[in-house]
């Protein structure tokens, strides 16, 4: 089942990953009430797996102590429980901003100023105001972005209190993961590189050849779309 959720596409900028979280756990409760009996099954496993930035999703969903909202009232409790999890190119949106300051000073003064706007805008209104768009599209393209969205994914109080959306970031320390990747078991000090990365978890590996988002027409990178990722992923469900 692929859900089509409310941040979806061009809506990311004004939605959360807690929002998310609760729509997932709404799709994953029909899936297991199905009168069709998808699911309800004692044999039956849910898997979450995420692309990209669903990949903050799926870590939120398995770590996370999900605040209540208004919109679904879920909590940490009213998740159903799965069976695995699979992140599939995690990336930092936070990384990414960073190095576009860094070389243009236009998406620095574009920062600076949406940092501002978040400063001096009472935290109670985070949720409800969108900041300008012409600071924005600098980073996120054309889409309408929340304070909360942008302090969530730019994070300017990383490292040390990162924001809901930057878990992957090259410099977040043992503090910061001990909150994620600390409660899946997994090293809070993991090596540099996609090699060594790969290397601590058994079920963990690189998909040579692939862009990220899987695209190419090249022999190289069809093999790794229709072959390579779905052998892995088949491989984990079948060690479930």
């Amino acid at each position: 089942m692929h859900p089509l959720l409310s941040s979806s596409a061009r809506q990311f900028g004004i939605s959360s990953l807690d929002e998310d979280v609760a729509e997932i756990s709404t799709a994953i409760q029909f899936i297991r009430s199905s009168p069709r009996g998808l699911g309800t099954s004692a044999a039956s496993r849910i898997v979450l797996i995420g692309h990209s930035t669903g990949c903050q999703d799926v870590l939120q969903y398995v770590t996370a102590a999900t605040r209540r909202n208004d919109r679904e009232n879920a909590t940490a409790t009213s998740r159903p429980r799965i069976q695995g999890a699979i992140i599939q190119a995690p990336v930092s949106d936070r990384d990414s901003m960073l190095h576009a300051i860094a070389t243009r000073p236009s998406c620095r003064e574009a920062a600076d100023e949406c940092n501002r706007i978040a400063a001096t805008t009472p935290p109670d209104a985070h949720a409800s105001t969108l900041l300008p768009y012409h600071l924005t599209r600098h980073f996120l393209s054309s889409v309408p972005v929340l304070i909360s969205r942008w302090l969530s994914l730019m994070s300017p109080t990383s490292p040390e209190h990162p924001g809901p959306d930057d878990k992957f970031s090259f410099d977040l320390g043992p503090d910061a993961l001990a909150h994620t990747f600390g409660q899946l078991g997994l090293p809070l000090e993991p090596p540099a590189g996609a090699a060594g990365l790969a290397e601590i978890n058994r079920a963990s590996g690189i998909v040579g050849s692939a862009k990220h988002n899987l695209a190419g027409e090249s022999f190289a990178e069809r093999w790794a779309r229709h072959v390579d990722l779905p052998e892995r992923v088949l491989t984990y469900l079948d060690e479930l």
